[in-house]
């Protein structure tokens, strides 16, 4: 059997364009790149590791790591600060997540 074209006309819904696959591979490299330089607080975090909005697993894990994570131990979270609210920087936080993943 040969190779038949068809042709199909459609009209894209106001507001929405047509790209090339590249393109949106392009943006979807930019968009996961620009997900790892922000902070999460303690509820986004619980959300990410834990899939739930409740804190306290996350806030347990937190401190369990504490020697790991603390600004002055050579981590990225500032303990000291906590007080103000959570700020863990997403990108070094999913990778010590992925080297220290736990059953």
């Amino acid at each position: 059997m040969g190779t038949s074209e068809v042709i199909v006309k459609h009209t894209a819904p106001e507001g929405f364009v047509m790209i090339p696959n590249s393109e949106f591979e392009k943006f979807q490299n930019w968009k996961s790149s620009q997900q790892r330089i922000r902070t999460w607080n303690l509820r986004e975090f619980a959300q990410y590791r834990y899939g739930t909005q409740n804190t306290q697993r996350a806030s347990r894990y937190l401190f369990r790591h504490h020697d790991d994570l603390s600004l002055a131990s050579g981590g990225f979270i500032d303990y000291n600060a906590t007080h103000n609210g959570w700020r863990i920087p997403v990108g070094p936080m999913i990778d010590y997540l992925e080297a220290h993943k736990e059953a």
